[in-house]
């Protein structure tokens, strides 16, 4: 069986990154996989019959997501684990852990944090992980869209700093009065580091870091009966994993943060429509999901 250099899902028009322990300098992968997935239904086209079948989404009356799972590759951290075999998943015990994609998040000093995903969908966290690291992340568990944007934080290569602020900030100018549940910097404020902002390979400009806090006084304020804003009813996690979700985007989404700098760079101020759009969708699809998921 020979080593191929391709997609191996191109042929079921599918295409997933390919994680490689020479970091694509050799190939290391085989393009012979058997299972193809038909609606709920995983099928061997090797040994023409059914593999499996998929759990139906009990909400939406459907098998989620078409995408055959298949571990194609070593951990791209495993030089840093040399007690664990490199091929191994969720340390070598995947009974009780999940590792959707071997990379890591850091806690509001720069320092690595652990996450480790339960079976049970609860997570679990190393020492050094703050109380507000801890909260936020499971508060984002909550729901699918949280959950998504959880994993977009964990897998982005920007160091993302979580803070809570017992703060109610609030603010009236012309418009009326306004009141701010989180907000994201884009960078940091080191002159030296010319404030964490960089100009990419493709000439795009992007930021090592970011940093979002959460201003917790206001979210209690928002989430009150009668509030008539759109966390009314909702529990204070379920909004904290709401805004949480929506200031990932400003944080980690790279086209976003381009857009953002460009704008900036132009000493112009990005349109608010343009600017909000993704992030507040990823917002209302969070408080959605959590009205229909009712304890």
């Amino acid at each position: 069986m020979s080593t191929q250099a391709q997609q191996p899902f191109e042929r079921f028009g599918v295409q997933v990154k390919v994680l490689t322990l020479s970091n694509g300098r050799y190939p290391e992968f085989y393009p012979n996989d058997s299972l193809r997935r038909i609606g709920s239904v995983v099928y061997n086209t090797r040994l023409k019959r059914i593999a499996y079948l998929l759990p139906a989404d009990s909400l939406a009356d459907r098998a989620p997501s078409e995408v055959t799972s298949r571990w194609l590759a070593v951990d791209p951290l495993a030089h840093k684990y040399a007690f664990i075999t490199p091929y191994a998943y969720g340390i070598n015990n995947p009974i009780r852990y999940i590792d959707p994609d071997g990379r890591e998040i850091v806690d509001a000093k720069g320092n690595h944090v652990q996450v480790t995903y339960n079976k049970n969908g609860t997570l679990s966290f190393s020492k050094n992980a703050t109380a507000d690291v801890r909260r936020i992340a499971n508060a984002l568990t909550r729901n699918p869209e949280g959950r998504s944007q959880l994993h977009k934080l964990d897998g982005s290569d920007i160091k993302v700093h979580l803070g809570i602020s017992q703060e109610a900030r609030v603010y009236t100018d012309k418009d009326g009065v306004h009141r701010v549940a989180a907000e994201t910097v884009q960078g940091n404020y080191n002159k030296e580091d010319n404030y964490g902002k960089v100009q990419n390979a493709d000439g795009t400009l992007g930021i090592k870091e970011a940093s979002i806090t959460v201003f917790e006084g206001t979210l209690k304020g928002n989430v009150r009966p009668n509030s008539g804003s759109e966390h009314e009813g909702l529990t204070l996690d379920e909004a904290i994993g709401a805004v949480v979700s929506h200031e990932i985007v400003h944080a980690t989404d790279k086209k976003e943060i381009n857009a953002d700098l460009q704008s900036e760079q132009r000493g112009e101020e990005r349109l608010t429509e343009q600017r909000e759009q993704k992030p507040e969708q990823v917002e209302r699809n969070a408080i959605e999901w959590s009205k229909i998921l009712l304890p």
